[in-house]
């Protein structure tokens, strides 16, 4: 064989190597093992209530959630504290422990009365983690009035900028940062309003961030379902994003959500309600904008 056959054949290998490569990397994003996540919104409950910890109706769950077996973690999308003290935090801590999974929390208004509790219990308010070729943000909307500004939107333009490394994008908060008083945006009532700035960048500055990526994007927020005028669920949609909301407390529809995602990424949305009632599918509540 030539000097010139060998190099030739080599090349060819190593042509045949990269394309292996590539299809092996391809195959591993879009097929990988399935795996299930639960995210639950305002879980000290009932603001009337005199409850430390959890609410007593979302621990009843817990045996259930033990029982799941592709169970990875779990979310609790703000207000897990009622009032920011030690007490509060070891016993919301020392209740999640039988969970025997991580526990990432959004924070909400109520637990960031404390700043340095918070810190000491949570850590980070904002930040991102991986599982199986997809993406979790967690946002922390009360840094700047429902904003997400300054370092924390230069935090999320460098997370969405690595998405077409990801299947799906999953956004945690705890306020329903794309809130409006229209028909449109404004179907969906929060608990609370606190701290809401008068000018938000929502729809000027984040979304089409996440309009701009490829991704399905799911925005999941917590603050709702613990007053008689908010909304215990619900489901906007704008192209790529989908606007959820999910939270307890009130007594009527408390509910949290069990996410499966498929070894092919197909993802499942189950409405869990704690008490015993039937609250329909998800695609029930759907709104689309």
């Amino acid at each position: 064989m030539t000097n010139l056959n060998i190099i030739s054949f080599q090349t060819t290998l190593k042509l045949l190597l990269i394309l292996l490569l590539f299809q092996s990397c391809q195959s591993d994003k879009a097929a990988t093992k399935p795996y299930s996540f639960f995210v639950a919104g305002h879980t000290y409950g009932n603001p009337m209530a005199k409850n430390k910890g959890l609410y007593p109706a979302f621990t009843d769950k817990f045996s259930e959630l033990q029982q799941h077996e592709n169970l990875k973690f779990g979310v609790l999308t703000g207000d897990i504290v009622r009032s920011s003290n030690e007490k509060s935090w070891e016993t919301v801590w020392k209740e999640l422990n039988p969970l025997n999974i991580k526990i990432h929390i959004a924070a909400g208004n109520h637990d960031i009365k404390n700043k340095q509790l918070f810190k000491k219990y949570v850590h980070e308010s904002y930040y991102a983690f991986q599982q199986s070729g997809d993406l979790f943000i967690v946002l922390n909307p009360n840094i700047d009035q429902w904003n997400i500004a300054g370092k924390q939107l230069d935090f999320l333009k460098n997370e969405l900028s690595k998405a077409e490394n990801y299947r799906h994008i999953f956004v945690f908060c705890h306020q329903l940062i794309w809130w409006q008083s229209d028909k449109k945006w404004g179907t969906c009532q929060p608990n609370s309003f606190e701290n809401m700035s008068e000018n938000l960048n929502f729809q000027s500055e984040v979304l089409p961030l996440f309009e701009n990526v490829k991704n399905q994007v799911l925005l999941i927020a917590g603050d709702v379902g613990a007053v008689p005028n908010s909304s215990a669920i619900c489901y906007l949609k704008k192209e790529n994003v989908s606007f959820i909301a999910s939270g307890m407390g009130v007594g009527k529809k408390d509910n949290f959500l069990l996410i499966d995602v498929d070894k092919n990424g197909e993802i499942a949305i189950e409405l869990i309600g704690l008490r015993g009632e039937n609250l329909g599918d998800l695609e029930d509540y759907l709104n689309e904008i």
